[in-house]
């Protein structure tokens, strides 16, 4: 070879850098049907170069580093980034089209979709979508309880008044325990699955969560569970949320429960503190349940309801145990609120309750996502809600490395933006 015209070995080095850079962003940039062909082409031409640059010139170029590396690694990643993206793609345009349904989503696999329209449930406004109606009053207050409920189910020391709640699994009564005391009852029947697992998730997701739902305020307290298989249910005894109305005061024959949906559709927007306040309270309920390895799976506002004004997560039907490998958590939850990998980790709770700031700090249904207020946009002074619609953001990054590693990494976010807030006041 001609010495003086050798390539020096930083000058090698840099050039394969460079194309490295070219093809690992460039080919990665295009479907893979165009990267491979894009790819074949690379290949040919470096090929071509580096021989032509031998025979012509005795440059010395190491040619097969791309060829052999390079070239096949970007087409690989642009493979496996297009492959991720059509699944992402795929499972959003699932919950979309399950969220027009207004049905909830199963999978068994993470991507077996199918979508069932819940039975039982009254047409509310787009807000609370029968799609969130697990804690929903029933479309008739004043129904009799022998209406709808089997006469073999007996709840010890309770009177079963009424049904104020259906979901696609479980109903929810009203009952008095002999001392007069009001109490709400979730009963779950065998018959509603078509077999033994679901039915065993339910009844395993009450027992693992009662002794907690005691340990923090966060939580609707369980007084009392109890199984009958001959009767072919199970049931649970809570503490009664607020009538939307007299709060603490129970009129057996009006009552409807506060719930944060209900809330939003009285109220629209809350104000920032008050909306800091609650959310900061969610976010600390969701860390303390995700400390003890598990995870709740539907958050939503018909979900949420309040005690003593107080908000507590009150449907606990879907925890369950966090998943260990991606694969052994079911598919479960409300469309639209599911975070795009699916669930089955504490990150995809942070992200429903990124929308459930979204809609109470912002004012607007979860379809319009990530849309602003318009007078918000207009007035451009509101300093705290745009702040507060970056932690949104945060909280609901599709991205899993650019969202919040914790619930409470969340509701450190927003302590810091309420300690701003009551500065400024």
């Amino acid at each position: 070879m001609n010495g003086c015209g050798a390539l020096l070995p930083r000058w090698k080095s840099l050039l394969l850098a460079v194309l490295g850079l070219i093809f690992g962003f460039g080919l990665s940039a295009f479907r893979p049907l165009v990267t491979v062909s894009l790819g074949l082409l690379s290949a040919l031409l470096v090929a071509g170069a580096g021989i032509w640059s031998v025979w012509q010139t005795h440059y010395w170029l190491p040619w097969m580093i791309p060829l052999a590396i390079q070239i096949p690694c970007a087409l690989g990643w642009s493979i496996l980034s297009h492959t991720t993206r059509l699944t992402l793609e795929k499972r959003s345009l699932q919950q979309a089209l399950a969220l027009a349904s207004g049905g909830e989503v199963e999978l068994d696999q993470p991507m077996a979709a199918t979508v069932a329209t819940r039975p039982g449930v009254a047409s509310r406004s787009p807000r609370s979508s029968a799609a969130e109606a697990v804690a929903s009053p029933s479309s008739s207050p004043s129904a009799s309880a022998n209406a709808s409920l089997p006469a073999v189910v007996h709840i010890p020391d309770h009177e079963l008044i009424r049904s104020f709640g259906k979901g696609a699994y479980g109903e929810v009564w009203l009952a008095r325990d002999v001392i007069g005391t009001f109490h709400a009852v979730k009963i779950v029947h065998r018959s509603a699955f078509t077999d033994s697992v679901p039915f065993d998730r339910e009844f395993n997701g009450i027992r693992k969560f009662t002794p907690i739902s005691r340990s923090h305020p966060g939580f609707v307290h369980i007084l009392h569970v109890g199984r009958n298989d001959t009767a072919g249910h199970i049931y649970c005894v809570m503490e009664l949320g607020d009538d939307e109305v007299t709060g603490q005061v129970i009129d057996p024959n009006t009552y409807s429960p506060m719930t944060l949906g209900r809330l939003l559709e009285k109220r629209g927007r809350l104000p920032l503190p008050e909306c800091l306040k609650l959310c900061i309270q969610l976010a600390d309920a969701l860390d303390y349940l995700h400390r003890q390895q598990l995870i709740h799976r539907d958050i939503k506002p018909s979900n949420i309801i309040f005690v003593n004004n107080q908000p507590k997560f009150a449907d606990i039907g879907l925890v369950t145990d966090m998943a260990t490998n991606g694969r052994d958590v079911t598919y479960l939850g409300t469309p639209g609120r599911i975070a795009p990998e699916g669930p089955g980790s504490p990150a995809s709770d942070v992200y429903s309750l990124g929308k459930i700031i979204y809609e109470t700090g912002l004012g607007l249904d979860i379809t319009r996502f990530p849309e602003l207020p318009t007078d918000l946009v207009n007035s451009g002074h509101d300093a705290g809600l745009f702040q507060l619609n970056r932690i949104i953001l945060k909280a609901c990054e599709l991205d899993l490395r650019r969202r919040h590693v914790s619930a409470a990494a969340l509701r450190d976010d927003l302590i810091e933006l309420q300690k701003s807030v009551e500065k400024e006041a």
